[in-house]
């Protein structure tokens, strides 16, 4: 296990678990299409969370929150990208996800991932797959 599909399907099981949604799906805001674009869920009733996925070689991370903006990214470890940290990377990344000015926190994760999440404090985060695993 671990290649995109797999893991999407993964991000939806920890979805329904953790905010009970009924429904996962993405959507691009520029064009309506559901064959890309951003993380949506729907919920059998209240209000949806706002969410946001990341995925890195065999693993997948998902975050929620039900008060505002929420980002997440996850990177494989390892050296700089074309100059670029990888763990900052994954700052301007997760702060992207989530729309701006919100918290960033360093992720705990296995020692083959950085990661950041972007969010409030009501931000919740989980990850999944065979990366996840803590050696």
């Amino acid at each position: 296990m671990g290649d995109r599909d797999e893991l999407r399907d993964l991000a939806a099981e920890v979805l329904r678990e953790e905010v009970g949604a009924v429904v996962v799906a993405r959507l691009c805001p520029r064009c309506a299409s559901g064959d890309h674009g951003r993380p949506v869920v729907r919920v059998a009733s209240g209000r949806a969370p706002s969410v946001s996925v990341s995925y890195a070689p065999g693993l997948v991370a998902v975050a929620w929150s039900h008060e505002g903006p929420v980002g997440i990214d996850v990177e494989a470890a390892g050296p700089p990208v074309d100059g670029i940290d990888r763990r900052e990377w994954t700052e301007v990344e997760a702060a992207f996800k989530a729309g701006g000015a919100v918290p960033l926190s360093a992720l705990a994760l296995p020692p083959a991932y950085v990661g950041t999440l972007a969010g409030g404090d009501d931000a919740r985060w989980r990850v999944a797959g065979p990366g996840a695993v803590r050696a």
